[in-house]
């Protein structure tokens, strides 16, 4: 039998996606800028996708963390045991052992 690679987590996912992000954003603009210096677009035009853009990566920014909190809540809240009514899996409380 083959042993399969062991997958890491990836221990900075908010990192991987700023970066992901900041490459489509810095892509998006590249392909706008050049848009409008071969004349297919105008600079009205090109202004105005920019600022879609930006608005965009405001959002993104402002929503960030509350997916991040979220994430966080619903991904380890399984794994702990709650200190005030501890139960174990088949809901039967838990108890101190002296």
């Amino acid at each position: 039998m083959t042993d399969l690679p062991v997958i890491q987590p990836d221990r900075h996912p908010l990192a991987g996606v700023a970066a992901k992000v900041g490459a489509i954003r810095a892509a998006v603009g590249a392909a706008v800028s050049a848009l409008a210096v071969v004349g297919v677009l105008t600079t009205d035009q090109s202004a105005a996708v920019d600022a879609v853009l930006g608005a965009v990566a405001v959002l993104a920014s402002a929503l960030g963390p509350l997916w991040a909190a979220f994430s966080v809540k619903s991904k380890g809240e399984p794994l702990v045991t709650p200190v005030a009514d501890p139960r174990d899996n088949d809901g039967r409380q838990l108890r101190a052992v002296a």
